[in-house]
């Protein structure tokens, strides 16, 4: 890849840069791809994306069109000293391919809690 170009709309000079933003919507929901690899003017700003870079937008978007779009939500219970979320949907583990036994990895993401299962 060039480290410069022409700015296709206003004629300045474009430079390689790796810190190229790309947000899609995916059903309801925004999807920001980040670190992507391009060109972006000096002058106004315009952003271009390298061929690598379509490439993995796509691929990345084909990954999440074909992830399972089964999602619940359950309320925090106890139960003696322990806290514990139920997973009832035989949806929830037919997407996942469980039956039940298998060991989980449990693993915070912000706010959220992503379970991970062998």
């Amino acid at each position: 890849m060039k480290k410069t170009m022409k700015c296709v709309e206003c004629g300045g000079l474009a430079e390689k840069v790796d810190d190229i933003e790309f947000s899609v919507d995916v059903g309801d929901k925004e999807v920001l791809i980040t670190n992507l690899r391009g060109y972006r003017c000096t002058q106004c700003g315009a952003e271009y994306h390298s061929a690598e870079t379509v490439e993995k937008v796509q691929e990345i978007l084909k990954g999440i069109k074909r992830a399972p779009k089964v999602q619940f939500s359950r309320k925090l219970t106890k139960s003696g000293k322990r806290w514990v979320i139920g997973i009832l949907p035989n949806e929830i583990m037919e997407a996942l391919g469980l039956e039940g036994g298998e060991r989980t990895r449990l693993h915070l993401s912000g706010r959220k809690i992503v379970a991970e299962f062998d």
